[in-house]
């Protein structure tokens, strides 16, 4: 089985056009732009792997894997433009380089081609296929709702985070590695241990987000940090803290959070030194390494099938000391 390095490699250096590009080169140019500008590429390496447990010829795929690279990048234009963010991977968001009427219309774009992508795939469960990658799509849509209407509520549980959180972000890793083993041909339980998988890996993944917009720094993220408390996000931080603060403390949270008048880095630092009061930043490292493990014990059913797991062990181990 490849490594993920050698996977990463293998899809960098495939070049897949998509078919509309002359036609209005105004609104496919941002789709060129955003999907330049670098990333992980962890939702195309999680299928690619999960295919190559049973067909290691990946290049069969390698359209289908863009799709979900596609389809991340479209919820990334629009993700920037709802919480006006200026920076993604450090250079300009589109809505900024371009404008926010051009980022609706290119992200949309993305998602019609996501979709064209994987309707490419050559498979006789076509059908099946398609139905996986659209419910997909559908609970990216709803974990950002929850994570909307969750920025205009006072409080919000643990429980709710984490289902917004297994939707928003987990169900996309998820169903990556599903369909890459669907279209090999793994076995149903084996899709099912990815599926469980990649669930537990997203909701570590995202917690880890959490963390790193706050303490991150700022040069290797591209980024600056906390734009989380700058829009009042309901990360995992501060569900706790507002969890387990008393009314007095949980008004002062309150303040902090709609105030106007407060640079960023004032409002780093109070939510640095709140979440430490709180316990609440010992305890979103102590999630992020329960679903870590939630994720080992998924991978224990896909060795007992005598598959070769060590690509996703290493790959686990690049995202826990991961910076960006």
């Amino acid at each position: 089985m490849y490594t993920s390095s050698q996977i990463l490699d293998l899809y960098a250096n495939t070049k897949i056009e998509h078919p509309y590009i002359g036609r209005v080169p105004s609104l496919y140019e941002p789709v060129d732009y955003i999907m330049s500008l670098g990333g992980k590429h962890l939702r195309p390496i999680l299928f690619l792997m999960a295919y190559s447990l049973y067909n290691e010829n990946v290049s069969l795929v390698l359209e289908q894997a863009q799709a979900f690279e596609t389809f991340h990048n479209s919820t990334l234009i629009h993700d920037d433009l709802m919480d006006n963010s200026a920076t993604r991977r450090g250079h300009d968001t589109v809505h900024i380089k371009y404008s926010p009427n051009i980022a609706v219309l290119s992200g949309d774009a993305m998602i019609v081609l996501a979709m064209q992508q994987m309707g490419n795939a050559k498979t006789a469960c076509l059908q099946e296929i398609m139905k996986q990658f659209t419910h997909t799509m559908m609970e990216v849509f709803e974990g950002q709702q929850l994570d909307l209407e969750f920025e205009e509520r006072s409080k919000v549980t643990i429980e709710e985070y984490i289902t917004m959180i297994e939707l928003k972000t987990a169900a996309l890793l998820a169903g990556a590695l599903r369909i890459g083993g669907q279209l090999a041909k793994a076995p149903s339980h084996v899709v099912k241990a990815l599926d469980a998988f990649g669930r537990a890996l997203g909701i570590a993944f995202q917690i880890q987000d959490d963390l790193l917009d706050l303490y991150g720094d700022e040069k290797e993220l591209g980024k600056q940090v906390g734009d989380d408390v700058m829009t009042g996000k309901k990360t995992i931080l501060m569900t706790h803290a507002y969890t387990h603060a008393d009314a007095v403390l949980s008004g002062e949270i309150m303040n902090w959070v709609v105030s106007n008048s407060r640079t960023r880095e004032e409002k780093v630092l109070f939510f640095r030194n709140l979440f430490e009061e709180t316990n609440s930043r010992a305890f979103a490292v102590d999630q992020m390494n329960l679903y870590m493990q939630k994720a080992l014990d998924a991978l224990q059913i896909i060795e007992q099938e005598q598959k070769d797991v060590a690509p996703f062990h290493e790959l686990i181990a690049q995202l826990l000391t991961r910076k960006k």
